[in-house]
């Protein structure tokens, strides 16, 4: 009988001190399909923008010396001792918009490695409760995990947190148009025709990172001044910092070959940006930028962009093109599957932690109703352009 492996924990407090396994990370995390969001570049990044004030926790697991599990995470405080609530989160989990925090774990020993991590960290008393994700609900281990921890006195519980829309490319046809139904074919055909006779063009934006970044300046204002058209802020008048720390994070991955962005021009003028990461096998959309032009509004310029996306990413080689969570209906019109997109969380049980930890949700759901709901979805945008302010950091703190 074979015995079992000896599991192992390797705790770091900062990434400079992880700067010599920079390649192992990334090439561990792209080997199990992982999100690009935690590849090392971007949990450094964010972790220099909005650490503050948090506690780094990142933890290596091995089983007889090989790599198993990744886990890069932080501690946040809400309230004050002996009151507060201890929170350890994903790195990257909050702070900007709900994206998949999928830690690294090899296929086969997911559920050994995270219980590793949960029973020394409640354990230790480093934090009240650890919440993972949000992770695709195939997550590794998923199922095997609440007999695991229930046996270290863990509470357990898996809470669903939406969809995510993910396009299938590992046996479509070059054309990606012909994967689609007869009426949407129809329609999009027109589309592109209409933008030939414009004289529209693509092309992926390369080079050094001065004409790289001169684009991510023009593809920011394009996407902001689509969203003010419709009231709203946009990704980087939302988000605190948005605009620097994409900027930042662009450049840095830029380096690896990992950053794309697409552009559509037509008479040497851009009408349409899309951007987003390659990581392992697959890409990741992150955000659109399309003209006010009142010429373009005959046509679906969004749809175009991403079936250009697509193919390209089939002629690359990509099998899987990840499109963000939330429900976008002409997502799922062009092809895109949606799954269920779940949060695991562990806590210690006892009186105190479950009372601390009721009072910090009944505490967030007011500030949610009260502050996001009504004020910065109903009110703010009606106000005047200089009275709009981005989201309130101690929201984005807390809603994860």
């Amino acid at each position: 009988m074979k015995p079992e492996p000896q599991i192992t924990c390797q705790w770091y407090s900062s990434f400079s001190d992880l700067e010599p396994q920079r390649t192992r990370w990334d090439e561990f995390a792209a080997s199990v399909g992982a999100p690009v969001y935690m590849a090392f570049d971007w949990c450094a990044t964010w972790w220099e923008f909005y650490g503050r004030r948090r506690r780094l926790v990142i933890a290596l697991v091995e089983a007889d010396s090989e790599l198993i599990g990744l886990f890069p995470l932080y501690i946040d405080r809400f309230g004050l001792p002996p009151l507060g609530l201890k929170i350890a989160r994903v790195v990257g989990a909050t702070d900007g918009p709900t994206r998949l925090m999928a830690p690294p774990v090899k296929p086969g020993m997911a559920a050994p490695a995270i219980r590793a991590i949960v029973e020394e960290m409640l354990g230790r008393r480093l934090c009240d409760l650890i919440s993972l994700g949000p992770v695709e609900s195939t997550y590794p281990g998923l199922d095997d995990l609440a007999g695991l921890l229930a046996r270290d006195r863990c509470q357990f519980q898996v809470r669903p947190s939406g969809i995510v829309t993910v396009y299938d490319l590992s046996a479509r046809p070059d054309d990606y148009l012909e994967t689609l139904g007869s009426a949407e074919q129809k329609r999009r055909r027109y589309d592109f025709r209409y933008l030939e006779r414009n004289g529209a063009k693509e092309s992926v934006v390369q080079g050094p990172w001065s004409e790289i970044d001169r684009e991510f300046q023009a593809f920011a204002r394009m996407h902001t001044l689509s969203w003010e058209a419709k009231g709203r802020p946009g990704h980087f008048g939302a988000w605190p910092r948005a605009q620097e720390y994409q900027r930042t994070l662009a450049e840095r991955m830029a380096g690896p070959g990992r950053l794309q962005i697409f552009k559509i021009e037509a008479n040497g003028e851009a009408i349409c940006y899309d951007y987003g990461y390659v990581f392992g096998r697959s890409f990741f959309w992150e955000l659109p930028g399309r003209s006010l032009d009142l010429r373009w509004a005959k046509i679906s310029l969004g749809s175009c962009a991403l079936i250009i996306m697509l193919r390209r990413a089939v002629r690359e080689g990509i099998t899987s093109l990840y499109a963000g969570v939330g429900r976008y209906d002409y997502k799922t019109r062009l092809g895109g599957e949606e799954r269920p997109v779940v949060t695991m969380r562990a806590r210690r049980r006892g009186l105190a932690v479950t009372a601390r930890l009721a009072a910090f949700e009944l505490w967030f759901r007011l500030v949610e109703v009260l502050y996001f709901k009504f004020w910065y979805m109903r009110v703010q945008p009606r106000l005047p352009r200089f009275c709009r302010r981005p989201i309130w950091k101690i929201w984005s703190r807390m809603a994860a």
